[in-house]
């Protein structure tokens, strides 16, 4: 280091002002994070301090000198490289009280979180590789933490998560360090092959444990398929990700986040739901869906529903309501055209499982249908050459042990009035019967295509079946 230094006082007081300028050469700092050094090279910089040059005395005989502070280094620009065709500039000041010092320019990400961890700010630790655009104020104390202010723009980052196939791409995100949260706006990322766009703002600095989290997320698509196969390259379903001794993954079991979700389509086997939207929850290990609206069957969906992850096994449960559903769509999920028109429902149901053969098996719920304008064109009755009509249809059904179970059913067909009981399974195994209070029963049994209608007890009406 090269420096000139010079003390000016004043002949009639003890006040004088350091002045002067100091330069380095090939300033180079080395630290464990960095796997090696950090090449500063060249910096100059100046000192001022003390009293100002004292003018001529007054008519008083008296020093006309005036304060002008505590010393101060001023940090002359210079530029930092951080990597081929990566670069900040830097420029600051210090004196007694603390310190200040200005970044700006672009650098590889791994290489700042190495840069920052090395001069004591204890950024977040995770594996990623991008670059970013840096506008940051760094102050503090000489004995006090700094204070981190400014903004990060990310680009083309690829982020690796514990226990994902593939890493998070983000495309941008702006980064935005302010006094009590960070605010992270602008995302465009990829995951599970989709696009996800929002804001997430945390705390700053984070005194919880662990430390809660907004956010507002949309996606192009949620396929709860992609994210099998996202989570330990599909080996375990969507649902085992977040369930203890699953995918083995504290960290998302420990994580506190609320806000808003919103998706273009959600993709449930061979369900497709559009316009999803909710208000979401997630507290160590339990997660709040409240609010949710979403187009499903043709119809408009609302409802909430709860998962407790950390329950062995993972449990769920939720009510809501569907109106002006489509039958046919619902029909044509089981392949097989077995029922058409439109229905509303209201509905409550919990199941608990690691896997779908435990959802279906546990599976209970209870529900109000109201359904009309269709048929039923498996089923014919007596010589009519048109399947049964529902012109209209109420009913209570209850499930449970895998098989439905019809309450206080009443079925217009347009041309007659019947009572509707029975029960009907998962496997598709009908045990129902019509009733009228003038003529024969007739059950309804075998399976949905063919089923068999037949007089209960004695062939007092005809009935006839016909498989489309």
């Amino acid at each position: 280091m090269d420096a000139k230094l010079h003390w000016q006082s004043s002949p009639d007081s003890f006040a004088g002002a350091w002045q002067g300028e100091a330069e380095t050469a090939d300033l180079r700092l080395h630290a464990e994070p960095l796997n090696g050094e950090l090449n500063i090279g060249k910096v100059a910089f100046r000192v001022e301090s003390g009293d100002r040059p004292p003018r001529k005395p007054s008519s008083h005989g008296r020093n006309n000198s005036t304060p002008a502070g505590p010393a101060q280094v001023m940090l002359a620009p210079f530029t930092l490289a951080l990597g081929k065709n990566a670069s900040v500039a830097v420029q600051g000041s210090a004196a007694r009280a603390g310190f200040r010092v200005a970044l700006h320019g672009d650098a590889p990400l791994q290489r700042l979180m190495q840069s920052a961890e090395m001069i004591g700010l204890h950024p977040p630790q995770f594996s990623a590789e991008g670059g970013a655009r840096v506008d940051l104020q760094i102050a503090g104390g000489w004995f006090s933490p700094a204070q981190v202010e400014g903004k990060l723009q990310l680009r083309e980052v690829r982020a690796k998560i514990r226990g994902w196939a593939e890493p998070l791409l983000i495309s941008t995100a702006s980064l935005l360090l302010k006094p009590g949260e960070t605010d992270v706006q602008k995302i465009e990322a990829s995951a599970a092959g989709e696009t996800w766009r929002g804001s997430i703002v945390l705390p700053r600095p984070c005194t919880a444990a662990p430390c809660p989290l907004r956010a507002d997320l949309h996606a192009d698509e949620i396929d709860l398929a992609r994210i099998s196969q996202l989570v330990q390259g599909g080996t375990l379903p969507w649902y085992r990700f977040l369930s203890p001794g699953g995918a083995q993954l504290p960290s998302f079991l420990n994580l506190r986040a609320s806000g808003e979700l919103s998706a273009d389509r959600l993709v449930i086997r061979q369900l497709v739901a559009r316009q999803l939207r909710t208000t979401f929850e997630f507290d160590e290990g339990k997660l709040s869906l409240q609010q949710m609206q979403v187009k499903v069957l043709g119809g408009a969906h609302t409802g909430q529903w709860t998962a407790d992850f950390r329950a062995r096994p993972p449990a769920f449960k939720g009510s809501g309501a569907i109106q002006g559903g489509s039958l046919d769509q619902l029909a044509a999920l089981t392949q097989d055209n077995w029922v058409s028109g439109t229905a509303s429902l209201a509905y409550q149901a919990n199941f608990f499982g690691s896997n779908a053969a435990e959802f279906l098996t546990s599976a209970e719920g209870a529900a109000r249908v109201e359904a009309g304008d269709g048929s039923f064109p498996h089923i014919f009755l007596g010589a009519a050459s048109a399947p049964l009509q529902m012109r209209h249809l109420t009913a209570q059904i209850l499930l449970r042990n895998k098989q439905f179970t019809l309450h206080d059913a009443r079925l217009d067909t347009g041309d007659a009035l019947y009572q509707l009981t029975g029960t009907a399974s998962l496997a598709r195994d009908l045990n129902l019967q019509l009733t009228q209070s003038d003529r024969q029963a007739l059950s309804i049994t075998g399976t949905l295509r063919p089923p068999h209608v037949a007089p209960v007890p004695a062939a007092a009406s005809q009935a006839r079946l016909k498989a489309q």
